[in-house]
């Protein structure tokens, strides 16, 4: 990223540079969201690109120069190329999986970066939906890919493994970093206090079909199908009333404590539009490329298709704001670290997760919140331990709080790589497979209604 400060105190003394300096750093605010509010609602933010194209003509005009320009991940694009010509150059399934999702990683973050650009032509209320509506993007269409397929567990481990990298990767990274330079760190009580109680309702929802599934009760799959619905609807009402409450009732207490000057637009709305647009149906096809992969790398590279799912897939596709927490840790700005974790959290958790249950209600699969013990029990113990960080800290951090977390999250994965494929679960029956898809195919096949 650019360093901003530096650029000032070099060009104080030319007049000239003055006026370029304070369009890029002191601009008017066109609304009143804070920056460390919009890192909630979407999880990566980019300062400011260093252009490496044109900055002025057709290049510019079109977007190109911020786009593609200056970041060293877009390097990545260039794996675009095995991927298109897969078919000629017939690629094994590991290595159609491994391009895919490391392109996904600079396509997540121009994603990110084209939606916060349309966000700055809107006013505070729509420039928060759109935010939380596109932060998460990508594993939504990755799981509704794989809903398409009747891939129901990949999408129960993809987000789940998104919750955990978040709460214990991302923020023990940052408490780290951010805690190496930093002797002691402050940050807003409230806002781990608020996304804590939102992501304990997220584990109640998951907890309690798995619960009554292994109480010893016979339980019909289509009232865990339809329960889980509903409870798929009130964590969507909570996550709604969670973004009224930050951009309205409770604006003041969410706000950066030094005065946000806003950004100027990088990007015009068209062109924002037709970017966001353009990658989304990239990302699209990139991660149908990558579900369809996901049993064959298992076998390639001999590891559990959960671990593929709970673990590789998360990391890749949040590397982006991953990166960005670290470094706002890094520079003493905790709450936007902060927001960036938790907020991307609970997007998944209250947001992304009970989507994906109406979108399997739309698409015919029977989704559902019902979670192995395993997979509920390390989400549960993963709150608790964040929650306890966050409150008994009393708005401090240090960096031995990051070396628990991140050493946490090893221990879980570890978990996740000893838990085999054909130990999978679906709607508290165990099914003797051993890849994922052929999972949810026997499952459907079992209960498809007789023509």
């Amino acid at each position: 990223m650019v360093d901003w400060a530096g650029q000032m105190s070099s060009r104080a003394s030319s007049p000239q540079g003055d006026s370029h300096t304070e369009i890029s750093d002191r601009r008017p605010a066109p609304f009143v969201l804070s920056r460390s509010m919009r890192a909630t609602l979407l999880p990566y933010r980019v300062c400011a690109a260093i252009p490496s194209l044109p900055n002025s003509g057709p290049c510019a005009t079109l977007g190109f120069t911020h786009v593609l320009g200056g970041q060293k991940t877009n390097i990545l694009l260039l794996l675009l190329f095995p991927l298109i010509f897969g078919s000629a150059i017939e690629l094994t399934p590991g290595v159609s999986f491994g391009c895919s999702l490391l392109v996904l990683i600079p396509m997540a973050e121009r994603l990110s970066f084209v939606t916060e650009q349309l966000a700055l032509h809107t006013n505070a209320v729509l420039s928060g939906l759109l935010n939380a509506t596109f932060g998460n993007v990508t594993e939504l269409i990755v799981c509704w890919l794989a809903l398409r397929e009747g891939l129901i567990r990949v999408v129960q481990l993809s987000l789940l493994g998104s919750v955990l990298s978040n709460l214990l990767l991302v923020l023990g990274a940052s408490f780290l970093f951010g805690g190496l330079r930093h002797k002691k760190q402050k940050f807003k009580q409230i806002v781990g206090q608020v996304n804590s109680a939102l992501l304990m309702l997220g584990v109640i929802a998951l907890i309690l079909p798995t619960i009554l599934v292994h109480s010893g009760k016979d339980v019909d799959v289509s009232n865990d199908v339809s329960s889980s619905r509903m409870c798929s609807a009130v964590l969507l009402m909570n996550y709604l009333l969670y973004l009224y409450f930050q951009l309205h009732t409770h604006l003041s207490a969410f706000a950066d404590e030094a005065p946000d000057n806003g950004e100027v637009p990088l990007l015009s709305a068209r062109v924002a539009g037709v970017w966001l647009a353009a990658i989304t149906v990239a990302v699209a096809l990139v991660s149908n490329v990558l579900v369809d992969a996901i049993t064959g790398a298992a076998n390639d590279y001999h590891i559990s298709s959960v671990f593929i799912c709970a673990v590789l897939i998360p990391i890749a596709g949040n590397a982006a704001e991953h990166g960005a927490a670290v470094i706002f840790a890094y520079r003493d700005q905790m709450d936007i670290a902060l927001g960036i974790a938790l907020g991307s959290a609970t997007q998944v958790a209250l947001f992304v997760l009970p989507v994906c249950v109406l979108l399997g209600w739309f698409e015919g699969q029977p989704m559902t919140l019902y979670f192995q013990p395993y997979e509920c029990l390390t989400l549960l113990l993963t709150i608790i331990i964040v929650t306890f960080v966050l409150t008994a800290a009393s708005g401090r951090s240090n960096w031995l709080v990051g070396v628990i977390l991140i050493s946490t999250y090893f221990i879980i994965c570890v978990g996740f790589f000893d838990h085999q494929s054909e130990n999978l679960e679906l709607h508290g029956v165990r099914l003797p497979d051993e890849s994922v898809s052929a999972v949810i195919t026997t499952s459907s096949t079992a209960t498809a209604p007789p023509v």
